[in-house]
């Protein structure tokens, strides 16, 4: 599996400095920034919508701006001296750590790096009040959950981790409807169907340049093997317009957020039979924002405790979950959600006994590569 003003005034915060280099030519001067230190357990600047907000004293010369900030972009509200973002920061305030600031040029792709926000440890024994309550309806899934998920595609020709636009069309044949597929990204930002650019990327595409990642150009043009047809987001649009009744479930390498909204501008009406992968329970509102209503909770980026984990997906409107059965407490989770809660998948396995003895555990299906 596998890419408004705040309520701190800038010119008093302690915070502020010099915006810093970054890679690409900066396209906004930025005199001053914050907050650049929080506290584990507190919002900064709290919006009544329950997020936090940084501020901007910055002059951009008119050009579009937003904020690449915890895997995700944001979109920026402007004043007289510059601009405001507010964010979804529960996640990172859970925790001490160092976060980067980047500001994102949506026309240009450019990003001009601005520091860290710093998360320190606590300075009172208290945790996250919990954000304004917001009821997300349950919803009729988008297609009646099937018994299997087709990994990566499905397999083709005896091979696996192919994301190919042949691997689809021959598992369709097949029967599947439902596909999971890998997005890593490309050298020039765009999404391409690939599990990784290291042993897929040299397996798959044997005589390209495995040195370095490439840009959209050079994997569109590579030669794949067995004469098969590599995807972008745009492929894949044209592949579900052909094919209505079929399902992706998206699995993408790093800015999972940043993805979701790539596939949904690319994709345009396409987007609803996408089924995005969650990794961090926090960001479900997010993802719901963005307009996707059918979600499947991948359990392997949480370290919740068990009883924690199964109250908040039975109260979460999900289409489905999906775990690793070496997880210690993977029965428990199978036997509770057969009782109570969405459909369970479990991955990868490709043997019709394996298929009858999850069943028997609790799982409605498996993630699959050859059934």
């Amino acid at each position: 599996m596998a890419c408004e003003r705040t309520a701190t005034d800038p010119a008093t915060s302690p915070h502020s400095t010099q915006s810093t280099a970054s890679a690409d030519p900066p396209f906004c001067t930025v005199a001053r920034w914050g907050p650049q230190r929080a506290y584990a357990g507190e919002r900064f600047n709290a919006r009544d919508s329950g997020y936090s907000a940084f501020w901007f004293i910055a002059d951009c010369n008119g050009k579009s701006v937003m904020l690449d900030f915890d895997d995700n972009l944001v979109e920026v509200l402007q004043n007289p001296e510059g601009f405001t973002a507010s964010v979804n920061a529960d996640g990172i305030l859970a925790n001490t750590g160092t976060h980067p600031m980047v500001l994102y040029n949506p026309d240009t792709r450019a990003r001009q790096t601005l520091g860290s926000l710093h998360v320190l440890p606590p300075r009172h024994p208290v945790s996250l009040p919990p954000p304004p309550p917001r009821d997300w309806p349950a919803l009729a899934p988008a297609m009646p959950p099937p018994t299997l998920v087709a990994h990566a595609g499905g397999a083709f020709h005896g091979r696996h981790y192919l994301n190919s636009r042949d691997a689809l069309d021959h598992n369709y044949a097949r029967g599947h409807r439902l596909f999971e597929l890998d997005f890593c990204w490309t050298q020039d930002d765009h999404l391409v169907a690939i599990h990784d650019w290291k042993s897929s990327w040299q397996q798959l595409f044997p005589d390209s340049d495995h040195a370095r990642i490439p840009d959209l150009s050079g994997f569109l043009n590579a030669n794949m093997v067995d004469g098969q047809t590599q995807l972008d987001l745009t492929h894949l649009r044209e592949w579900l317009v052909g094919h209505p009744d079929a399902f992706v479930v998206t699995d993408i390498r790093g800015r999972n957020l940043y993805g979701l909204q790539r596939i949904k501008a690319v994709l345009g009406p396409q987007f609803r039979q996408v089924i995005p992968q969650m990794y961090y329970p926090h960001r479900y509102p997010d993802i719901r924002a963005l307009g996707y209503e059918q979600i499947i909770f991948t359990l392997y980026g949480t370290s919740l405790d068990t009883s924690t984990l199964l109250a908040l997906i039975r109260r979460t409107p999900l289409y489905a979950v999906t775990l690793n059965p070496s997880r210690p407490d993977a029965a428990r989770i199978l036997a509770a959600l057969r009782e109570s809660g969405p459909p369970a998948y479990v991955h990868t396995f490709n043997d019709p006994d394996d298929l009858r003895r999850f069943q028997a555990m609790g799982a409605h299906g498996l993630y699959t590569d050859r059934l």
